[in-house]
């Protein structure tokens, strides 16, 4: 709030302010900018009624874990929430927001948006395309790093494959409100089990542990990448 009163007073005269800048960021779910070209001229002691700022925001956006944003992350306008019964951006109660709240909200959203960005072909530096392969290749490899360190693949054959969420074509798995998972199907002696990593935190997949089998497969539309390897008492199998 501070960041953005200050954009505020740097105006020699009366503000103006691009509907097509005021975004809600965070969990995914609800990361939407407004697509009015409107700009709307703040006069002191004035307000203005936005009607319909955003379409297509789903009640889980709305719930809490989205910032209410104009421009970039320095100006954060209000908390979204509907936890007292009423649908409405708690501006006024900014303060009671948490540092780290709002850290964390940040550093999901630009998860989400490195995560979108590699699910699109795109150039690199030698010229050459990463593909869905690289990407899948990428994140698997968070989950072989953090089964040597704890020396899971120590055992006679261990499977390991990264599932693809089909419902948004992204590898994330969204867990409660807030946390976005990476999921991969790990196989071993004929039985199976699901292990989520947090997105952006590969120490999370010890910590976390595998998921409910029963509940993870009627909760997901799911298929299976191109990451697959099997582990032989720590060596790669052909």
């Amino acid at each position: 709030m501070p960041q953005f009163a200050s954009y505020l007073s740097s105006f020699k005269t009366d503000p103006s302010i691009k509907q097509s800048s005021l975004k809600l960021i965070g969990d995914g779910s609800g990361n939407k900018q407004s697509t009015s070209n409107k700009v709307w001229v703040l006069h002191p002691g004035n307000s203005i009624y936005i009607k319909k700022l955003f379409s297509r925001v789903c009640d889980q956006s709305i719930i809490g874990g989205n910032l209410f944003i104009y421009q970039n992350y320095n100006n954060i306008l209000a908390l979204a929430d509907c936890t007292h019964g009423s649908m409405q951006f708690r501006s006024d109660e900014l303060h009671e927001i948490s540092k780290t709240t709002v850290k964390n909200i940040i550093a999901m959203d630009k998860s989400l948006q490195e995560d979108n960005a590699s699910g699109n072909k795109k150039e690199t530096s030698s010229g050459e395309y990463q593909t869905d392969e690289d990407d899948s290749k990428r994140i698997g490899e968070k989950f072989v790093a953090q089964y040597k360190k704890h020396g899971y693949l120590d055992v006679h054959k261990i499977r390991l494959i990264l599932l693809r969420n089909t419902d948004d074509n992204s590898y994330i798995f969204k867990e409660g409100s807030h946390a976005r998972m990476y999921m991969i199907e790990e196989i071993q002696n004929g039985n199976y089990m699901y292990h989520p990593m947090e997105v952006g935190n590969s120490d999370s997949f010890i910590e976390l542990g595998p998921v409910n089998v029963d509940q993870f497969e009627s909760q997901y539309n799911f298929t299976r990448s191109k990451f697959d390897v099997t582990y032989s008492y720590n060596h790669l199998k052909n």
